[in-house]
């Protein structure tokens, strides 16, 4: 119904200026009962010197880049939000990679689950790692392997050199150690089993 064109040369543009105007909407474009749809054989480019949103009142908005792509900001914080949740996919063997450069990597679930399933689980850090809960349960904190036979659950301190390299402290109650089969505790130093009150049987 109504057309605006150009077809003259690789250097003609269309171009739509408002000068002076300052309202919110100084170009605005409504389909009032269509869609809108914008198509380049190049890049498209969208710039705002003020805050902007992309918005559908019903409907999901889509965003895909048929390679990798950025979602950045260069200052302040850039929030992801789900109202329904909140998923991170990658579809090959490149996975997904959350990297903090300073500060604080916070992963907060107060009142939910935290469930991590992997193949493999690697934690590393060059700093303490502190594993704390709450809870009032009788399994407050389980490590537990369930695979078959020939698994183990190993602790291991590497270069450690102190009388107490692998410390296990029961503050308040005791230790209760049980085996199907035997115990074995080997030392190469001196060693000795010591109540500070009752006895030793």
């Amino acid at each position: 119904a109504i057309r605006l064109s150009t077809n003259s040369g690789t250097t003609e543009q269309i171009v739509i200026t408002n000068t002076q105007g300052t309202n919110a909407a100084a170009i605005d474009i409504n389909a009032t009962a269509g869609g809108v749809a914008i198509d380049a054989g190049g890049a498209i480019s969208l710039d705002g010197a003020g805050a902007s949103n992309f918005v559908t009142t019903s409907g999901a908005l889509t965003l895909t880049g048929a390679a990798a792509s950025t979602w950045s900001t260069s200052n302040g914080a850039l929030v992801v939000s789900g109202d329904d949740g909140l998923t991170l996919t990658a579809a090959n063997t490149a996975g997904v990679t959350v990297n903090s450069a300073s500060g604080t990597l916070l992963l907060n679930g107060a009142g939910q689950t935290v469930d991590v399933n992997s193949a493999a689980f690697d934690l590393d850090a060059t700093g303490n790692i502190t594993i704390d809960t709450t809870s009032n349960n009788a399994s407050a904190i389980t490590l537990t392997t369930n695979s078959g036979t020939s698994e183990q659950i190993v602790i291991t301190n590497t270069q450690g050199t102190n009388a107490a390299a692998i410390d296990m402290n029961a503050t308040a109650g005791g230790i209760a150690m049980d085996a199907a089969l035997a115990i074995s505790i080997d030392s190469a130093a001196a060693s000795n089993f010591t109540t500070s009150a009752g006895a030793l049987t």
